[in-house]
């Protein structure tokens, strides 16, 4: 999904998160600043195979990567293999940090919950009390709708790509475009001292956190955000 394309303005490349869709990014799409693209994964079930899906969709385009969540992750893979094509990064509630002690297990218990009741049935008694206050509000329910319309199976392979992931932590020191990190107050899967470390690593990173919302900013505050990615392409790319 893209915008009509504006000459002499960057490409910012959207990815989603596990289980999330171009939904996620719908008030970002429009913008005088920028051209966007979303690029959503569901068949892709390693790191491997996400960063060829990338590269053959954007061939040798130079693009600013903006990563929700397991797409920083993705992010962070591709400039791996592609650094000179990645004009800037931007991380929306990610982080840089290897699959961690105790997840698979964990993970496959979710896999489990998922395969016998259902994945909204998953999202709704585990996940959502973790990424709202509010579980029943409306951006609660746009992260039901949109793991519902991936299923089990995506869940699956995207569960496998997590468990795959490096250490970014000398990656992010060394990437020396523009950075921009956004995180948010309440959120519990990529907490705000998680954002401070990887603006420290970053060095001249710009962070800002986002108040009173959690993990799901770019849904709750999408046109505080946008407003944020719009300054920082203004300053860096117009």
């Amino acid at each position: 999904m893209a915008q009509q394309i504006q000459k002499h303005k960057p490409t910012l490349v959207f990815l989603p998160g596990t289980l999330c869709t171009s939904k996620m990014f719908q008030p970002f799409l429009n913008s005088a600043h920028y051209n966007s693209v979303v690029i959503e994964f569901s068949t892709e079930n390693s790191l491997l195979h996400t960063t060829q899906r990338l590269k053959e969709t954007l061939e040798d385009q130079p693009v600013v990567l903006v990563g929700f969540s397991m797409g920083g992750i993705l992010a962070f893979d591709f400039i791996r293999h592609y650094p000179d094509q990645v004009i800037g990064l931007c991380l929306l509630n990610s982080n840089c940090h290897e699959d961690l002690p105790g997840r698979e297990e964990g993970r496959n218990q979710h896999i489990e919950i998922a395969e016998k009741q259902g994945v909204t049935s998953l999202i709704r008694s585990v996940y959502l009390p973790v990424y709202f206050k509010n579980t029943q509000c409306n951006e609660a329910q746009v992260v039901v709708d949109m793991a519902k319309d991936l299923g089990v199976n995506v869940l699956k392979a995207q569960f496998n790509i997590l468990s795959q992931r490096p250490n970014s932590e000398k990656l992010l020191s060394q990437f020396d475009k523009p950075k921009l990190i956004i995180g948010a107050e309440n959120d519990i899967p990529c907490p705000v001292e998680h954002q401070k470390y990887m603006s420290l690593l970053a060095q001249d990173a710009e962070l800002h956190i986002i108040k009173n919302t959690g993990h799901f900013a770019p849904l709750e505050k999408p046109y505080e955000i946008k407003h944020i990615i719009e300054q920082w392409v203004e300053t860096y790319y117009d």
